[in-house]
């Protein structure tokens, strides 16, 4: 006999809500033809693939022609004029290191050149030649598949090309100081503990004294040597350098290392005079950048040699603080986010926003993001509210460039207003406060045992 079945009094479980049961969304599933003849280069050191695509009337078929070239410039001109005769006009190929330059410069002037992330354009592992990367890259830009990167025009390139090589030496001058403390360290010398600069005046004299020869100096030699405020701590210093004996291979690297900072320092100067010029034409957007709290005319200039002065080539002010690589990266799967950090982006944009954020939240005669860096350090910490300041500054900067205003917040009242009110309620807490305590002590309450203030 069959076994009855077990009535059980349990209830199905309810639908649940949420993003897994909601109407699903349109996808876009069908694909169009963006550019009907199209060339997709596969870029190389000593030469290039080119396959012109050519859409097919009503299809999305196409046809191919392939050929390839000399990365020398001459045969860059006949690539040139060879996409002229197909009636090519539009050109994309994928940044491969610097080799993409060459071939950007020449063709700059008669294509629309794309240059497009490797990211968007890698091919199958397993089927991937130099003419297959060419096709595939050609079918991916005539159908709209490829995000464009942005790359300014000549005149911003070369104040890029001069900033970002500011950078690199600013970090070789600060690894040669480093190697300079470490000489010190090992010859027994203390004098960066009591002086905030080994490569100042007064640090300068004394260790020039220490590695000339002969015995440290005592007190009042180094009040000699001491320049400034230095004088004072005279004593302090005789007490750091004392028993500092640099042996012949530690004076040599220190010789060195202060000939070297100070060669880097000159060629700072240098750049700094090149990156001044090139930005003269975009002095009025200099300025309008210096205004934002925490920005100086210099750091506006290198701004501006890596995001340009025309804001349309940003989307929106969204787009334009994702590409500085400060907004949440968008790692989610089955509805569950797998990181909110921020993306790794804007090698040289940034350091320099996080930077001026640091500089906008001690700005003396504009305190705009230090009230929002004191609402949110509270709740999120030190380090995740100086991003929150770096995400804004882009943000007020594209709108700021796009009207050409200067710094002029218009949520400055709303927050002006509320810090009133905040201040109303403090007064109108302190006020029934005292109230409390003259109505306790009217009735012969003693509040002083209590540890409220009279």
């Amino acid at each position: 006999m069959k076994k009855a079945a077990r009535k059980t009094n349990k209830k199905k479980p309810a639908p649940r809500r949420g993003k897994k049961n909601a109407a699903p969304k349109a996808v876009r599933t069908a694909m169009r033809v963006v550019y009907p003849i199209c060339c997709g280069i596969d870029v190389h050191r000593s030469q290039i693939v080119c396959t012109v695509a050519t859409s097919r009337d009503g299809t999305l078929a196409a046809d191919y022609l392939q050929r390839s070239f000399p990365a020398r410039y001459a045969d860059l001109l006949e690539c040139r004029d060879w996409l002229a005769e197909c009636g090519c006009t539009d050109v994309c190929m994928e940044s491969t290191g610097k080799y993409w330059v060459p071939v950007h410069n020449v063709l700059e002037s008669t294509c629309d050149v794309v240059v497009a992330n490797p990211k968007y354009t890698r091919a199958i592992r397993g089927k991937k030649t130099d003419s297959k990367d060419a096709t595939w890259i050609a079918d991916l830009f005539r159908l709209g598949m490829i995000v464009p990167s942005y790359v300014p025009p000549a005149d911003i390139r070369a104040a890029r090309e001069i900033s970002r090589y500011r950078y690199k030496l600013c970090c070789m001058q600060a690894s040669e100081r480093n190697r300079y403390q470490n000489c010190l360290t090992v010859s027994n010398a203390t004098i960066a503990a009591v002086l905030s600069d080994v490569f100042g005046k007064t640090a300068q004299a004394v260790m020039e004294r220490v590695v000339q020869g002969g015995d440290p100096p005592d007190e009042e030699e180094c009040k000699k040597l001491a320049k400034g405020r230095a004088k004072s701590k005279a004593k302090e210093i005789a007490e750091a350098v004392e028993g500092c004996a640099p042996n012949e291979t530690q004076k040599l690297k220190m010789r060195l290392s202060s000939g070297h900072v100070a060669e880097i320092t000159k060629m700072m100067g240098e750049a700094d005079a090149e990156l001044k010029r090139l930005m003269e034409p975009h002095s009025q957007a200099v300025k309008i950048v210096a205004s934002v709290p925490g920005f100086t005319e210099f750091s506006a200039m290198v701004l501006l040699a890596e995001i340009g002065t025309d804001m349309s080539q940003s989307e929106s002010a969204k787009h334009l603080a994702s590409w500085a690589g400060l907004t949440p990266r968008s790692s989610s799967s089955a509805g569950k986010a797998k990181s909110t950090r921020i993306m790794k982006a804007g090698t040289y944009l940034k350091p320099l926003l996080v930077q001026c954020a640091l500089g906008a939240i001690r700005c003396t005669t504009d305190d705009y993001f230090l009230r929002k860096y004191r609402r949110i350090k509270p709740r999120r910490g030190h380090k995740r509210a100086i991003i929150a300041i770096s995400r804004m500054m882009p943000a007020c900067i594209y709108h700021m460039l796009t009207n050409g205003e200067v710094f002029n917040p218009t949520d400055r009242t709303a927050e002006d207003r509320r810090d009133e009110e905040r201040r109303a309620v403090r007064a109108a807490g302190d006020e029934q406060e005292r109230m409390a305590i003259e109505l306790l002590e009217s009735r012969g309450y003693d509040v002083s045992l209590l540890g409220i203030p009279a």
